[in-house]
């Protein structure tokens, strides 16, 4: 597009936005087997047209207030372990992460503080 007037012209290229579901920039990375009591977080990052609302799952199974990017657990017992999904859904749509899988060892836990 040109427009112009008496001080001159100026050109524009006009782009059309589509609106669409969040897109996985950031996917959750698997963590290092843990001990039970050590510290567990994943973080899954997601872009497009907000607000975009975060839930994660265990083992298919929603986890209750677990609404954020990052789900994080102040220290990991045996029942940690499974296969986390992260999911982002806005107005347009949801997409899934790439399933992690949390390996907690049970037989040697980690030093209290």
């Amino acid at each position: 597009m040109e427009v112009s007037n008496e001080y001159g012209s100026a050109f524009s290229r006009a782009m059309i936005l589509v609106p669409g579901p969040p897109e996985i920039i950031e996917p959750p990375v698997a963590p290092a087997p843990l001990k039970v009591g050590q510290p567990l977080m994943l973080t899954v990052q997601a872009s497009g047209p907000g607000p975009i609302v975060y839930e994660w799952f265990k083992d298919g199974r929603l986890i209750q207030r677990s609404t954020r990017q990052s789900y994080q657990l102040p220290r990991a017992l045996f029942s940690s372990a499974g296969k986390y999904v992260a999911v982002a859904s806005n107005a347009y749509g949801r997409v899934s992460a790439s399933e992690v899988k949390v390996i907690v060892d049970a037989a040697v836990a980690a030093p209290r503080r």
